[in-house]
């Protein structure tokens, strides 16, 4: 997949995570898997974390980055853009701040998150908000 446009698509992900974020957020983890099966299709599950103040309290209540499927959509597009063009990915780790700092990084093995692997998935995301 060309470059400029994973970008954009990430970039457009990033967007659409912030858009909904609750008011005071300043940091925010989105991480996502996407796992194509033979016989079942495409499986996929998601999970956001936010933390808001002065002080990195992390926002317990609901909120509707996590029920929303406007980064869902954007987020399938890029899977099925990537995997045309032979990059398979199944998961994505996205942190943003409210300096509008970010990175990503992709998984090329593993789904703990599908996997229900609880230690797994805290590794992936401790190692990378930190």
């Amino acid at each position: 997949m060309d470059f400029l446009r994973k970008s954009e698509l990430i970039n457009s992900i990033l967007e659409k995570i912030a858009s909904l974020a609750v008011n005071d957020w300043r940091n925010i983890v989105y991480y996502t898997e996407r796992l194509r099966g033979n016989n079942i299709g495409l499986r996929n599950k998601d999970t956001a974390l936010c933390w808001v103040g002065d002080n990195l309290k992390l926002y317990t209540a609901d909120y509707p980055l996590r029920s929303s499927m406007e980064p869902y959509k954007t987020i399938n597009i890029l899977f099925e853009e990537c995997e045309k063009s032979g990059d398979n990915w199944c998961a994505l780790f996205l942190f943003l701040d409210h300096n509008g700092k970010y990175y990503s990084k992709f998984y090329y093995e593993g789904t703990p998150l599908l996997d229900g692997n609880e230690k797994e998935l805290d590794k992936r995301i401790n190692d990378l908000k930190s």
